[in-house]
């Protein structure tokens, strides 16, 4: 099975932005939720603020996503000055694709990046756009998602992904 992801990183900050401009991606879906900032905060912090302009200034156009609600999801794009796809449904695409065709972002040019198999990097597969996997920030995490995370283990061992590099698919 081809999958989306092209890449896993311990965090977003590892993320080498050159390799990305060299593979000609310019739009990039950053999960909010244990890959920008810890789960269930609710507002920028600075050094998150700061990745967030180091991309911007390397060219990148940046959109946060989030299964959230509207209103914390809002609050946090806020925070940040960024736009935002709220109440996601990730791993549904219908959100991400609508959004990709409102603002008119070639998938071959658009990469998500998040912290879970089965919602970000599922959402990019479904989408049809590329998928960077990062470690989640912080592993205090609802039940749920802890849960998620222990088959991702397994798939991770599938895949045989290797940490702070790129695949080649």
């Amino acid at each position: 099975m081809q999958v989306s992801l092209v890449a896993y990183f311990n965090r977003l900050s590892d993320i080498p932005l050159d390799e990305l401009k060299r593979r000609n991606y310019r739009y990039c879906l950053i999960d909010v939720d244990n890959s920008l900032l810890a789960h269930g905060q609710h507002e920028a912090s600075d050094e998150a603020r700061g990745l967030c302009s180091r991309m911007m200034a390397a060219g990148f156009d940046l959109t946060l996503v989030s299964n959230a609600r509207s209103e914390r999801a809002a609050s946090l794009a806020a925070s940040f000055d960024l736009p935002y796809i709220s109440e996601a449904n990730k791993p549904s695409a219908k959100k991400i694709l609508a959004f990709l065709e409102a603002h008119q972002y070639p998938k071959s040019e658009t990469l998500m990046i998040g912290d879970q198999i089965f919602t970000d990097v599922w959402v990019a597969k479904r989408a049809g756009i590329s998928a960077i996997l990062l470690e989640p920030l912080n592993r205090s995490e609802p039940w749920y998602i802890r849960l998620k995370r222990f088959l991702e283990f397994f798939v991770k061992r599938i895949l045989r992904l290797k940490l702070n590099q790129f695949r080649d698919n």
